[in-house]
C-alpha cells in the first residue's frame, strides 16, 4: 500500500501537460517517429524506443550528447527523414546563453522547425525540464516556433541535471501518455539507460512508472 501511494504521488507530480493551443498529435501504430537532440534525448532513448515497439511504432533516433540548438542546425534533423513525426529534446545545453542570444537560439529552433516540416515531418519539443541555472530563455526561444511542445517535471535527478535511470523510465512514459498510441497494459521494460548506468536509489528500486502507465487506457 506504502508502495502504490508513493508510486501514485510520483506519476501524479511527474505527468507532462502538453501544449493544447495547437491540435495534439498522437502517434499511430505503423507511424515513424524520429528521436534527437542531446544528453536527456539519449537517456530517453531505450525507454521510448521500447514503449514504440510495444505499440507498433517505428521510431529512429540520433543523439549526441552536449549538443545546441545551433549545432543542430548545421547537423541537420536528417534522421527525421521518412518520419511522420520527430521529438526533439534541446535547450538544456543553451540555457546558459545570456539575453542577448535569445534572438539566436529562436532562429536557431525556427530552423530546426522549418527543416523538418520541409521533410513532411511534424516537430514536437520536448522542453527541457527546471534545472537550477534556469532554462527559460530556451524555453521561449522554442516557444516561438509554434510548434507543438511537452513541458516537463522535475524528475529526480543523479546529478542535478541528468534523471536516475528510473525517473528516465518514468519521464518517457509520461511522454506516451501524451503522444503515443493508447497502451492496453503497462510493458516490461529494461531500466538500463544506454551509458547511464548509475545507481538507483532504493526508493526507485520498484518500476512505480508503471502505475502511471496503467492509468493510460
Amino acid at each position: 500500500m506504502y508502495t502504490v501511494a508513493i508510486a501514485l504521488a510520483i506519476a501524479a507530480a511527474g505527468l507532462l501537460w502538453y501544449d493544447h493551443t495547437h491540435r495534439t498529435p498522437r502517434f499511430a501504430p505503423g507511424d515513424r517517429v524520429a528521436l534527437f537532440g542531446d544528453s536527456l534525448a539519449q537517456g530517453l532513448r531505450t525507454p521510448l524506443k521500447n514503449l514504440a515497439s510495444s505499440t507498433g511504432v517505428d521510431m529512429v533516433s540520433d543523439v549526441q550528447q552536449g549538443t545546441r540548438l545551433d549545432q543542430w542546425v548545421q547537423r541537420g534533423p536528417q534522421v527525421a527523414a521518412g518520419s511522420k513525426y520527430a521529438l526533439i529534446s534541446l535547450g538544456t545545453n543553451d540555457s546558459v546563453a545570456n539575453e542577448a542570444h535569445k534572438a539566436q537560439m529562436e532562429r536557431w529552433a525556427k530552423d530546426i522547425s522549418a527543416s523538418l516540416r520541409g521533410l513532411g515531418v511534424t516537430p514536437i519539443w520536448i522542453l527541457p525540464p527546471p534545472m537550477r541555472f534556469g532554462t527559460g530563455r530556451a524555453v521561449e526561444a522554442i516557444r516561438a516556433t509554434g510548434d507543438p511542445f511537452l513541458v516537463s517535471a522535475d524528475y529526480p535527478r543523479y546529478d542535478g541535471i541528468h534523471p536516475t535511470p528510473a525517473a528516465f523510465g518514468l519521464w518517457a512514459a509520461d511522454i506516451w501518455a501524451a503522444v503515443g498510441p493508447r497502451l492496453a497494459a503497462a510493458p516490461t521494460l529494461p531500466w538500463a539507460q544506454d551509458s547511464f548506468s548509475v545507481p538507483v536509489p532504493s526508493e526507485w528500486n520498484r518500476p512505480v512508472w508503471k502505475v502511471c502507465l496503467g492509468e493510460v487506457g
